[in-house]
């Protein structure tokens, strides 16, 4: 039977009890009707995950839970993946949060590309990375994920190298309909095979060519998803897919 899983912050955490958030505690007593002796799944969203036994709650106290058996890291990629994400218009940034971390992204950063209809001023920015970063907590959640990956936003393709650790150094591929088909397999193979590797995916107008002239200077390799033409967040899920599939074989 599948066992229902809940990411609770690394603080909350002790030895051998593990104190529910509030909203957790709320979902399991209000939505999922689950009583104390109930066994969930917890993870702390940074690679630490139990079996655990809900505990009756005391008067005024937390709700806690009793860690049962320590369980090993499952459902993580193989290699660090990072996708570079344009800005899209409506929702379409919330569907590839949640469909890149079900894909393996370790790491999804939005930046505004030249042809981005959306633009963030500083106060919109925050409330759309905690959206952003909820999302993420919950896809974790659902496809059985140990770490959450972390969601965030660089200003400019000119601040890319420093949201990006010198140690990381990740194969930086661009996807372009360039004239020159290039395949993202054809790429990737390379030896050795890369253990970091960077994505970018333009906006629904595509990305500008001085912003793939810029890229090229920082290394980046220009691939094709196919002989077909793709919307912006399916190229985003074609990429993942294909990097994942390559990578993990």
């Amino acid at each position: 039977m599948t066992l229902h899983r809940f990411c609770i912050p690394p603080e909350r955490w002790s030895d051998d009890h593990v104190a529910l958030t509030p909203e957790c505690a709320r979902q399991l007593r209000t939505v999922l009707r689950l009583r104390a002796g109930a066994t969930v799944e917890l993870f702390d969203g940074h690679g630490r995950q139990c079996l655990a036994r809900l505990l009756e709650p005391e008067p005024g106290a937390e709700t806690r839970a009793e860690v049962l058996e320590r369980l090993p890291i499952t459902g993580e990629p193989s290699h660090e993946l990072l996708l570079l994400q344009a800005l899209l218009k409506g929702e379409k940034c919330d569907f590839v949060v949640e469909k890149a971390v079900e894909l393996g992204a370790t790491r999804v950063l939005f930046w505004p590309a030249a042809r981005s209809v959306v633009r963030l001023e500083p106060d919109r920015l925050e409330g759309r990375l905690t959206r952003w970063r909820r999302i993420a907590t919950e896809a974790a959640e659902q496809c059985g994920r140990c770490r959450v990956p972390e969601v965030g936003y660089v200003a400019s393709l000119d601040a890319l190298p420093g949201m990006i650790a010198a140690e990381e150094r990740p194969y930086l591929l661009v996807a372009y309909e360039a004239e020159e088909y290039r395949p993202l397999r054809a790429a990737l193979a390379v030896e050795p095979a890369p253990r970091s590797v960077a994505v970018v995916i333009g906006p629904e107008g595509g990305l500008a060519p001085e912003e793939v002239a810029a890229l090229g200077r920082q290394g980046g390799v220009e691939v094709t998803l196919g002989r077909r033409v793709l919307r912006a967040e399916t190229a985003a899920l074609a990429a993942l897919a294909l990097v994942t599939e390559i990578l993990e074989r």
